[in-house]
């Protein structure tokens, strides 16, 4: 048994495995298909007379074991420039906005006169430097920046080795026993502007060849919510709280492998003649249970008594990853921390104490966290949230269908409900459809709850969008374009306390064109719980059952809202004495419709009625809170309903005022 070392001399892009090579060639020798090869034999010669010579070329190129690469496949394909030539004329845009779209190197294309394609070097395709910051090794080892990429990866090792995060031992040892590979991953980490922060490498197991009840068991590890973050903010206007943000560095191998696992020996790393591989003594990165093994490992320490050498936090028991004590309180997003404190030496105290036990870096006061711009204003006494570079991506990713567009008012048309359309036309523009989707949910839950409607009814299509959800989506991005500086303002008051509003729309769904559609029948909820005045939760979303009248859909919604409020009210209690008395009172808003007059009654005075009878009893689960006066429910006019733009397009004027009482824009 031995240490493995760091040997930068020994990186190279086309470094192979021999190893691994030999492993494999002795597995193809001993192991032939014979029945493959047989029936290839049969049908070989019967398909080649059907085949015309230009596919037999094609198919014998795939076969070749030196074009088995991606990249190979895509530059021979590409090199036939009469073919691309066809598909660029169905797309009708120009060669130089597709090179563009698909992160071209523009420069290593020759074009004709006439717009069409002449040759292509094989390695246009390539990603270009900042429009992809994501690579694995070869990728990374092709970059105009490799050097950086290179450093990061001896830092990474240098770590490993320092650390003692495995030792070698020879395969022989470990008999039967299976092993995972070791990848390397790299990444170019922005700031939210979008400059580089940093060059990162990190080596990672390859848990996808563990094998359940063997090397790995529960793998569930929590995050903090985004309600937790933002009432932590508007504390900390409230309180003038002390903030600072930390990062665990190399976090997961900072505690201890629970199982015996075995990694082949990494790229870059110098082993002695013979076969060896690397026996885990940490929790590496890429491993399925490292999340969970990580996040132990911080809870124990963390809650552990002072007298133990521990810090004597407490973890909430609503958020499993909030930590508090007396006049400090941490929450943890995996391997990032915010701290809050009353004072900046408890903080300081707190930070320099930490460094017994883990490996972490000190960041200034919050103002970026999570790809949010948190910006404080100690003038107004205010926090703004935005995130602008975000939105500039998303622009970015849809190309000229968006920057030349003209900017909209509302994220949505006024009353319209979008549904399968599964005769409907197909998309027309090549953007990646759930990628765009993914930035926009995060943006929605994040700082933009103006566009949540919107975004929520274009996702539920994401398996097989049509060209209306595609219209759906750009008209959302070209609202974010004239508004891309806008985000949440926290003006806390703490006269307001914690208020929620509460809203749904009754079948809306529903018309003639989805009359066979059974989703279309379901009414949508939709709620926001301000925390002080400022907006800490946002929901939209389908009911999961049938609603029969108006009545039944507001009170599903209450019902639904309850869920989040009582648990954060319980969580305010439960922190009410770290930084000062913090339960005020709590009202519950509810918009009335109609008849909504019984949705009231049926939440303040539990008695049997006929019609609602069959409201199942899991609707019922607060009335014990409204009758104990914990939470009062009162009416509230439909044009003061912050709820309604949950529920369904709105026009122009009244999204406007509502967006103003939500983000104070």
């Amino acid at each position: 048994e031995m240490e493995s070392g760091v040997h930068p001399n020994h990186i190279h892009e086309d470094e192979p495995d021999t190893n691994q090579s030999k492993r494999e060639s002795e597995g193809e020798h001993s192991k032939p298909d014979t029945n493959q090869s047989k029936r290839e034999s049969e049908g070989e010669h019967s398909k080649t007379l059907r085949r015309s010579p230009r596919i037999q070329e094609r198919d014998a190129r795939r076969r070749s074991p030196n074009l088995q690469s991606a990249l190979g496949m895509l530059s021979a394909l590409l090199t036939c420039t009469s073919l691309y030539n066809k598909v660029k004329k169905k797309m009708k845009i120009s060669v130089k906005e597709h090179a563009e779209r698909i992160m071209m190197y523009p420069q290593l294309v020759e074009m004709n006169v006439d717009g069409s394609v002449n040759n292509m070097h094989p390695l246009c395709m390539v990603n270009s430097s900042g429009k992809n910051d994501a690579y694995h090794f070869h990728d990374a080892m092709r970059q105009p920046d490799r050097e950086e990429f290179i450093k990061a990866m001896v830092k990474e090792l240098k770590d490993h080795h320092e650390n003692k995060h495995w030792k070698l031992v020879k395969r022989s040892s470990i008999g039967n026993a299976k092993t995972v590979k070791a990848i390397w991953a790299f990444k170019r980490k922005r700031r939210p502007d979008g400059s580089i922060l940093k060059y990162k490498a990190r080596l990672n197991a390859h848990g996808g060849m563990q094998i359940y009840g063997e090397t790995y068991w529960d793998t569930y590890a929590p995050v903090v919510n985004w309600i937790s973050i933002r009432m932590m903010l508007t504390l900390s206007v409230i309180h003038s709280l002390h903030t600072k943000s930390i990062d665990f560095t190399l976090a997961f191998p900072q505690a201890d492998v629970e199982t015996t696992i075995y990694m082949e020996v990494p790229l870059g790393c110098e082993v002695p003649e013979g076969d060896y591989v690397c026996l885990l003594l940490k929790n590496l990165y890429g491993l399925k249970q490292a999340a969970k093994t990580w996040f132990e490992h911080l809870r124990d320490t963390l809650t552990l008594d002072i007298k133990q050498g521990g810090y004597g936090f407490q973890q909430s028991k609503i958020d499993p990853c909030i930590f508090f004590r007396e006049g400090i309180i941490l929450i943890s997003w995996v391997d990032d921390c915010l701290i809050f404190s009353k004072t900046k030496d408890l903080a300081d105290d707190l930070i320099s104490s930490l460094h017994d036990s883990f490996t972490l870096t000190e960041e200034d006061d919050v103002s970026a966290y999570l790809g949010v711009d948190v910006k404080f204003c100690k003038k107004t006494n205010t926090i703004t949230l935005t995130q602008p570079y975000l939105i500039a991506r998303i622009i970015e990713v849809m190309g000229s269908s968006i920057s030349e567009a003209n900017v909209k008012t509302t994220p949505s048309v006024y009353k319209e409900v979008l549904h399968k359309d599964e005769n409907g036309p197909s998309r027309k523009l090549d953007w990646n459809y759930r990628s765009v989707v993914g930035m926009l949910n995060y943006l929605a839950a994040s700082t933009r709850p103006d566009i949540l409607f919107a975004v929520h009814q274009c996702a539920r299509f994401a398996a097989d969008p049509k060209l209306s959800h595609e219209r759906a989506i750009k008209r959302i991005v070209r609202y974010l374009k004239g508004t891309s500086n806008g985000g949440i303002t926290l003006r806390p008051n703490p006269k307001d306390g914690i208020k929620c509003y509460v809203d749904a729309d009754f079948a809306g769904g529903y018309c003639d064109e989805t009359k066979n559609d059974p989703v279309s029948v379901y009414s949508r909820t939709g709620y926001v719980i301000f925390y002080f005045g400022c907006p800490v939760l946002w929901v939209s979303k389908l009911q999961s059952e049938i609603s029969l009248s108006t009545v039944e859909a507001e009170y599903v919604a209450l019902s639904a809202a309850m869920r989040d409020v009582i648990p954060f009210v319980d969580q305010v209690n439960e922190l009410s004495n770290i930084f000062g008395e913090l339960t005020p009172e709590i009202k519950l808003r509810c918009t009335l419709f109609e008849d909504n007059n019984g949705a009231l009654e049926l939440a303040t005075k539990p008695r049997y009625r006929p019609r609602t009878k069959h409201i199942a009893i899991k609707y019922h689960h607060f009335r014990e809170k409204v009758q104990k006066g914990i939470i009062s429910i009162e009416a509230i006019d439909t044009k003061e309903q912050i709820a309604d733009q949950f529920t369904k397009g709105l026009q122009v004027g009244v999204f406007q005022y509502l967006r103003s009482k939500l983000l104070g824009w």
